[in-house]
């Protein structure tokens, strides 16, 4: 064989060795593409699932600060109901 022959001999080869090693590199990539959009799936789920409990969360929240309003309305109906009851008590006693 030539000197030029092996030199091209030589330099397919260096092309094939290359385009095995960009092969696998590129399979490897395209792994590690895979797992990234699986992995930005996963995330979005989580937060698509935290987006709705902070929602009902939300709603939990106002929901106990109605009724919280609403224990402190009937706290002071309540004290108001006491104290006209004392009082008419106090006519009563007077009266009798």
């Amino acid at each position: 064989m030539s000197s030029i022959q092996e030199n091209i001999c030589a330099f397919l080869h260096k092309v094939e060795v290359s385009s095995i090693s960009l092969c696998e590199k590129m399979n490897r990539l395209s792994l590690v593409e895979e797992k990234k959009d699986k992995e930005i799936a996963t995330i979005k789920l989580e937060v698509s699932r935290l987006t709705s409990e902070l929602a009902d969360m939300e709603k939990l929240r106002k929901g106990l600060k109605e009724q919280e309003v609403r224990s402190t309305e009937l706290e002071i109906a309540l004290k108001e109901a006491t104290e006209k009851a004392t009082s008419l008590e106090g006519d009563l006693r007077r009266l009798g």
